[in-house]
């Protein structure tokens, strides 16, 4: 949808580069931020924090956007809050991965045999299932559920869209996303693989290949 943000809302379709680059930026940032926690929390209490963090930067594009109008004095806020937004993504960049590396110990820890392959095979399938998804959701939220109105004119590439869509457009791009971005944490609340159990599992092993050594 970042395109239609472009043209319809901030009114010039070259600023979808200008979308991405700032998130892109934000992204590479927020890695080094999410390594920093990851010194100071677990895994846990990180990818919730930075889930509340992205879901609450989403809700506060939404509302500037809504209070700025649509219009060229918006381009720069929502390049800006475009770049704290992308500090998000660092933490799914990162953690998801510190915690596959744990539940790969726990399974050794458990079964003596250790499951890379077939964990990181099982990540894989699950991104592809939800690239599928979201690639059709997104499909039916930018043309079906927004009220988007195509240009029947050869001439014409993009034709204006009334109010109801625009506001559409704009929570494609931010609440929905914000939505999702919570739901991501809940099943979080119930990963264990930190704190005691965690440095109990990790001492356990490093005995264990002591010994076989």
């Amino acid at each position: 949808v970042s395109l239609y943000i472009a043209i319809y809302l901030l009114g010039d379709k070259d600023l979808k580069l200008g979308l991405l680059l700032p998130m892109g930026i934000g992204t590479a940032v927020g890695m080094l931020f999410v390594k920093a926690l990851l010194k100071k929390f677990d895994t846990k209490r990180t990818f919730i924090i930075c889930c509340v963090y992205g879901a609450s930067m989403l809700a506060i594009l939404f509302a500037v956007t809504k209070v700025v109008g649509f219009s060229s004095a918006l381009v720069i806020p929502f390049l800006i809050i475009n770049f704290f937004v992308g500090l998000q993504h660092g933490n799914t960049n990162i953690t998801p991965n510190v915690m596959i590396a744990d539940c790969i110990d726990e399974i050794e820890y458990n079964t003596g045999k250790r499951q890379e392959g077939l964990c990181y095979a099982g990540i894989g399938l699950f991104a592809k299932i939800a690239g599928a998804f979201t690639k059709s959701l997104g499909a039916f939220l930018v043309f079906t559920w927004s009220g988007y109105v195509a240009s029947t004119d050869a001439n014409v590439a993009y034709v204006e869209q009334s109010a109801n869509t625009l506001d559409k457009f704009l929570m494609i791009y931010t609440i929905i996303p914000a939505i999702f971005v919570v739901l991501q944490a809940v099943p979080i609340f119930f990963y264990d693989m930190v704190g005691d159990k965690k440095d109990r599992i990790t001492k356990e092993l490093a005995e264990r290949r002591a010994a076989k050594a």
